[in-house]
């Protein structure tokens, strides 16, 4: 028999609980490996994505925004944008493209 695969979707109450120990992390951020907080990311933004490719997904952080700040979001869209060598003009360029999807 194989193993269950680690990225199966869960019922939302699962999900829910997994959320509310990755965000007890905030207060003691190196407790996790960079490869597990990589690991971790990488599935939320293809999650993200594929949901709003469907256009089942309302936004990113809900409607009360669980506490993102703009800090927040500017950190982490410079990182993600670093990360597959994308630029501000090209994110831009893209976003023209895309219309009202994006």
């Amino acid at each position: 028999m194989s193993s269950p695969d680690p990225f199966e979707v869960a019922p939302d109450a699962e999900v829910v609980a997994l959320a509310k120990q990755v965000a007890a992390l905030i207060e003691t951020p190196d407790t996790i490996s960079d490869e597990a907080l990589a690991r971790l990311f990488a599935a939320m933004v293809r999650l993200y994505a594929a949901r709003h490719e469907q256009g089942t997904c309302t936004g990113p952080f809900g409607q009360d925004g669980y506490g993102v700040t703009a800090t927040d979001v500017m950190i982490a869209t410079t990182a993600m944008l670093r990360a597959v060598n994308v630029q501000l003009f090209e994110l831009g360029m893209w976003q023209a493209w895309a219309g009202s999807r994006a």
